[in-house]
């Protein structure tokens, strides 16, 4: 019950009720790993990395053989912007289970943000062979070939497979339709997939600009000037959210 409290705080942009319920949770059910991520990547997105990753060393201690736990250590040190800290959870993961999809995941995802593509592929691609109805792999491997000139296509077959496996990720529809717009110049098939973007996530404001360049490279301009007023709508009920009167 605590913990369904949290959710709805959370889902209600509450962060403070939010941490709190989180916080009981894991004092009612210190036993239970899913308590300490949920309460860790709230405050990593609240900007409190300290706290975030206090909060999974107290989860890793808490849990000394779970390679999950320390994996999702090693994400909360990535979203912290600290790869080498990052890296390092990783190591400790991998002395666990080296095979772990999860742990694969980690490491190719740190090495996407240190730009070394060419061994994010292979990570990403090792880990797509043990885990292959996984999405986010999937995600992961798109973002990684899509760093070369010559991993477009290889970058759309991962995304389309992530969709397969998890067809309400707004980002994924986003990065294949950049690639249709970008790379492919198919602005048709662009905006089936940018549409589907800011469907599902309409903050997504990259989309949005995006959607109504492809619009207008169609010649549907009515279209683009539709798109363009309900990204402004957006944008203002955002600005009278973080600002107040």
């Amino acid at each position: 019950m605590v913990l369904t409290f949290g959710q709805c705080y959370e889902h209600a942009q509450d962060p403070n009720r939010a941490t709190r319920a989180f916080q009981a949770a894991i004092d009612l059910d210190p036993d239970t790993e899913t308590h300490y991520f949920r309460l860790a990547h709230l405050l990593s997105r609240e900007g409190k990395v300290g706290p975030a990753s206090e909060i999974m060393a107290s989860a890793v201690e808490h849990f000394p053989r779970a390679v999950t736990t320390r994996v999702e250590a090693g994400n909360i040190e990535l979203e912290a912007a600290n790869p080498e800290r990052a890296l390092e959870v990783q190591h400790q993961a991998a002395t666990l289970d080296p095979q772990s999809p999860g742990v694969l995941l980690l490491l190719g995802r740190i090495q996407l943000t240190q730009r070394r593509y060419p061994e994010a592929i292979a990570t990403m691609e090792q880990a797509a062979r043990l885990a292959p109805a996984d999405a986010s792999i999937h995600f992961y491997a798109g973002q990684a070939w899509m760093k070369t000139e010559q991993g477009t296509q290889r970058a759309i077959e991962h995304f389309k497979r992530s969709l397969d496996l998890d067809p309400n990720r707004a980002s994924t529809y986003y990065w294949l339709g950049s690639l249709y717009f970008h790379r492919d110049h198919d602005y048709r098939v662009a905006v089936r997939y940018l549409e589907q973007a800011v469907d599902r996530t309409p903050e997504l404001e990259a989309a949005h600009q995006m959607l109504i360049q492809a619009y207008k490279r169609l010649g549907e301009d009515a279209k683009a000037a539709g798109q363009l007023r309900r990204y402004e709508e957006i944008v203002q009920k955002r600005t009278k959210v973080e600002n107040p009167e």
